[in-house]
């Protein structure tokens, strides 16, 4: 790895710039104000950036400052979260918390520390490398340690082989005793050992190892927090279609004139032994999803969430070794309440009562954004964002999952059992 930071010229190049959004390069532009003379140039955002550097109208610490921040979201849409149990390092102050650092990379002289703009990696020298360290106080206390590790991959890029850096940002969140690790989930890795999970794993670990962090079970099983997460989503559907229709006493008489309509001999005797014959049941489950499928499509037309917190998209139920079952939208995109499989499925629900991977539509305000929840190993959860991350839309996301790793069975909103006994007779 070359570093530029003290020399003349500079040279930003697209390995860095593939891992930002244009969005966010372009709002930087704006901030320093050159957008304006970006867009008369007609180059890319790298070889702007380069002149503004090695013209000296672009400080190369500010430049680098913009990048950690960026380099924390917007592409970085594959979050996994550990839980800390305890930190064996003393991070109770910069020049302890620099001590530690040093061990492994003795070049680092100070903190903050960040060279990601003048940072160079080839794949015949050193490949990957530590680029910045960031301390997050408050009340001047320290609050956590922010870390952004580079390392250079191949991938294939239409078909053709390049090579471009992966970056993966870490943050000992100590008021909250987290380890969060992000990174861009890059498609066409050659290498396996670069794709984006195991470069996640990797540099986690290195951190885990550097600072002797002892990490733990969360306070409910990862797969049972997704459960409780997922019968939330469907509680509140349900409840809100219970509050919107008044259908008591109407399924009982469809029922009872399409029995007597039909003639169907000993009809209630059959029912015991196939549900088919169970008309009540049909129609009540029948109705149930129609109605249910207007909430919906009533929600969705008039951007009406009230009384929602997320709407299911996938759901994955897995018994240890083998996928048993998987209800999902249309291309995942969809709620899958709109099926007429979901309330069929919804005693799958309560049997397991543990999901695998769930997807959820979460409205946050006038926010909606799609996020997958899955365990990938017993202590370690993955939070995948499905557009590029902002930080209130990560805040949001990681809440919900605290959220109900915490809640307790009472605190979990029930079915309107008055609406439901009323279907059922």
């Amino acid at each position: 790895m070359d570093n530029y930071s003290n020399s003349s010229r500079y040279l930003i190049t697209k390995t860095i710039t593939n891992n930002i959004t244009k969005s966010s390069l372009n709002d930087y532009l704006t901030k320093i104000n050159k957008h304006k003379e970006f867009t008369r140039s007609g180059q890319e955002h790298e070889t702007f950036i380069t002149d503004l550097l090695n013209d000296g109208v672009l400080n190369i610490n500010e430049l680098n400052d913009y990048l950690f921040d960026a380099l924390f979201f917007g592409k970085q849409r594959s979050c996994y979260i550990r839980k800390i149990l305890n930190i064996t390092e003393d991070i109770s102050s910069i020049d302890k918390i620099l001590q530690v650092i040093r061990r492994l990379y003795p070049n680092i002289n100070h903190l903050p520390y960040n060279i990601i703009a003048n940072s160079y990696f080839t794949i015949d020298d050193i490949s990957e490398g530590l680029l910045g360290v960031k301390i997050i106080e408050k009340d001047k206390e320290i609050k956590g340690i922010r870390f952004i590790f580079g390392q250079y991959v191949e991938l294939l890029n239409k078909k053709r082989r390049q090579f471009e850096n992966s970056y993966v940002a870490i943050e000992i969140n100590i008021e909250q005793a987290l380890l969060i690790t992000k990174v861009y989930p890059k498609t066409k890795i050659l290498n396996d050992d670069d794709k984006p999970l195991q470069l996640a794993l990797k540099f986690s670990t290195l951190i885990m190892n550097m600072f002797g962090i002892d990490d733990c079970n969360f306070e409910r099983n990862i797969q049972e927090v997704l459960y409780w997460m997922s019968k939330n989503s469907f509680v509140k559907v349900y409840n809100k279609m219970v509050n919107t229709y008044s259908v008591s006493g109407l399924v009982k008489d469809i029922s009872n004139n399409l029995a007597s309509k039909l003639n169907i001999s000993n009809i209630k005797q059959k029912s015991l032994n196939n549900n088919l014959f169970d008309i009540n049941k049909s129609i009540g489950n029948y109705i149930e999803n129609l109605l249910i499928c207007d909430v919906l499509y009533e929600t969705d037309k008039n951007d009406d969430y009230e009384g929602l917190e997320g709407l299911i998209a996938y759901l994955k139920f897995n018994d240890g070794k083998n996928v048993n079952a998987r209800l999902k939208g249309k291309n995942c995109k969809d709620t899958i309440l709109n099926s007429e499989t979901y309330l069929s499925l919804r005693s799958t629900l309560d049997n397991c009562r543990v999901v695998a991977e769930l997807q959820i539509w979460w409205y946050n305000q006038d926010e909606k954004f799609r996020v997958r929840y899955s365990e990938i190993e017993n202590r370690l959860v993955e939070i995948h964002f499905y557009k590029n991350l902002q930080e209130g839309d990560f805040l949001y996301g990681l809440n919900k999952f605290k959220e109900f790793e915490s809640r307790t069975v009472d605190e979990i909103p029930k079915l309107d059992s008055n609406y439901t006994h009323n279907m059922a007779q």
